[in-house]
């Protein structure tokens, strides 16, 4: 649907601590520590752990091992070429969202910023 702004800053992610991962229907909502909200409506994938195999889940989610990263602090974030968030964490764990050309996303909220992908 829309591109991340080429000028976006992922400093707002970096240090913070993932508090919450809340299921609901069809999003999947990251809370961090002082800040961000991210609200995933696509497709992610993530690793919880080095020796664990990627994870790749849409909504409705039924069983998620996704929690397994709450409490972990976001080292650095990008996007790739086609809009898709990265978040790494330490010891080789991320959540990777995928964008989607054709609905929303995701979005991102901080600060008064609402950023929708």
């Amino acid at each position: 649907m829309h591109s991340i702004p080429d000028d976006f800053d992922y400093s707002m992610f970096k240090d913070k601590r993932l508090d919450t991962v809340t299921f609901a229907e069809f999003v999947v909502y990251l809370q961090f520590d002082d800040g961000p909200l991210v609200s995933i409506e696509s497709s992610y994938a993530y690793k919880t752990a080095p020796s664990e195999p990627e994870h790749n889940e849409e909504a409705p989610i039924s069983l998620s091992s996704l929690t397994r990263l709450v409490g972990q602090i976001v080292r650095s974030a990008e996007t790739t070429d086609e809009s898709d968030m990265v978040l790494y964490f330490d010891e080789g764990r991320y959540i990777k969202i995928n964008h989607d050309y054709h609905y929303e996303a995701y979005r991102i909220e901080f600060h008064g910023q609402d950023i929708i992908v």
